[in-house]
């Protein structure tokens, strides 16, 4: 069903925010119980006139996590069927079209959607997602305006502080973390060099440095490893047939060959990332071998 991007009072947003008008959306997410948890919410909110601020951030965040799901879901499937048969419109419009990466562009998808000068089930189904998501990014738009700083208060008992819990040095990761049975607790960490965070850190598989050494010997063994790596692909680099040109997520990679215009750049490009990518790994090696040291020294000294 499609819908008006004209903006809409708080009564009007709430009468689109039941379940039944996103089956795409409860689809893809597997009829999430959370996502109807949040349905109710946002009418709660509209009809109170506000949210909180920390609630805001956290439905905002909800729906950037799960956009890809959604537009996998629903268009990927397709698109990946269609992609070699499209017409040269279909393929022209669909790169100027950027997967969502969160409500916050759902808006410009939708404008795109409904904009679009070519036909086709594809075009359809985007217009399908973009229509169902508005009235959430709508919502979002709206209650922006109306925040109210701070949690809502908790009702439950303080938790009380554990005085037995077991803490350690994270192999990998170098935290304090605790300890369950002999191992480190699952956590996640943020990366050496790339900073993005992972679901789960190495050195829960290891024992806490204080322990034991191991997991920073096999940290250290494997980042020699991908320094080797990345000095054969230095070395290779000037016979490599093609390159795969990342873009912005939702858009197709662009293959680029020696015989193109654009291969001298794209060649440099990849060469300094390579470099680059070396340069940091040499670093994390010298500051894991130091590290390999003194904690030698502690476990001689205890």
């Amino acid at each position: 069903m499609k819908h008006s991007s004209v903006e809409k009072n708080p009564v009007e947003l709430a009468a689109l925010l039941v379940p039944e008008k996103f089956p795409i959306t409860r689809a893809a997410l597997n009829n999430d119980p959370v996502f109807l948890r949040i349905l109710t919410e946002l009418i709660q909110a509209l009809e109170a006139g506000q949210i909180r601020k920390a609630d805001h951030d956290r439905i905002k965040s909800y729906f950037s996590y799960r956009m890809d799901k959604i537009w996998d879901d629903h268009i990927r499937p397709v698109l990946g069927v269609q992609l070699a048969n499209l017409s040269l419109e279909l393929k022209t419009f669909f790169r100027t079209v950027n997967k969502p990466m969160g409500l916050y562009q759902i808006k410009a998808l939708y404008k795109k959607a409904m904009g679009a000068k070519v036909d086709g089930e594809l075009v359809i189904r985007l217009q399908h997602m973009a229509s169902e998501l508005l009235p959430l990014a709508e919502c979002m738009d709206y209650l922006k305006d109306h925040l109210v700083s701070g949690r809502a208060p908790s009702n439950k008992p303080a938790q009380p502080e554990n005085p037995n819990k077991k803490m350690g040095t994270c192999s990998c990761c170098f935290r304090q973390i605790a300890i369950v049975g002999e191992h480190m607790a699952h956590h996640g960490y943020q990366r050496p060099g790339q900073g993005y965070q992972t679901a789960s850190c190495a050195g829960i598989r290891f024992k806490p440095l204080e322990q034991s050494t191991a997991g920073l010997e096999w940290l250290i063994t494997i980042t020699e490893q991908r320094i080797n790596e990345l000095q054969q692909q230095l070395a290779n680099v000037d016979s490599i047939p093609n390159l795969m040109i990342m873009k912005p997520r939702g858009q197709m990679a662009t293959q680029i060959t020696r015989d193109m215009p654009e291969w001298p750049k794209a060649l440099a490009n990849h060469k300094n990332m390579l470099i680059s990518q070396a340069s940091q790994k040499q670093s994390d090696l010298v500051y894991f071998k130091k590290a390999l040291e003194q904690w030698q020294e502690y476990h001689r000294q205890h």
